[in-house]
């Protein structure tokens, strides 16, 4: 419609104005029209919005990425947020990172990994039985419940 009237040679102003009468409060602003109708009138013939640039990832960076994990390692119960004021980079920034990037997720309110490697698999086996070792046996002992306590070993559920 504004590419048209304004092919007519109508002014903006009355441009805007014919177009509240015809759609009264959900019509465009005149400053709009205005710059519509001086694209046009300047020879544009496209109805669409430029493109825009995209912005480039300049926050992704490996630094980055090695610091938000130095930082999570040093306090797993550091908040995205926290995280944010003390980088000087954007939320969704540190959470793609962490989430995309370090393959990490938020359980009770501690980042741990998605998925154990398997030196950390081993590394809580081996404290897994050094804690059955020093204190089932003081947990057991004098209840009445000595045999009631029945144990996976431990490296079945490895092997499985």
């Amino acid at each position: 419609m504004i590419k048209f009237l304004t092919k007519e040679e109508i002014t903006p102003k009355n441009i805007h104005d014919r177009m509240i009468k015809i759609y009264s409060e959900s019509s465009i602003s005149y400053t709009t029209v205005k710059k519509w109708a001086a694209l046009f009138k300047s020879g544009r013939e496209s109805l669409e919005d430029d493109p825009r640039p995209v912005r480039p990832k300049i926050f992704s960076t490996p630094e980055n990425i090695s610091r938000i994990h130095d930082i999570i390692k040093d306090d797993r119960r550091i908040s995205i947020d926290k995280i944010t004021d003390l980088l000087d980079i954007t939320h969704g920034t540190v959470w793609n990172i962490i989430y995309g990037e370090l393959d990490m997720k938020k359980i009770s309110t501690c980042w741990v990994p998605k998925i154990l490697r398997s030196d950390e698999n081993l590394t809580r086996v081996t404290l897994a039985k050094q804690f059955l070792n020093k204190y089932c046996h003081k947990l057991c002992v004098g209840t009445g419940f000595e045999y009631s306590w029945k144990f996976l070993s431990v490296t079945t559920l490895i092997e499985s």
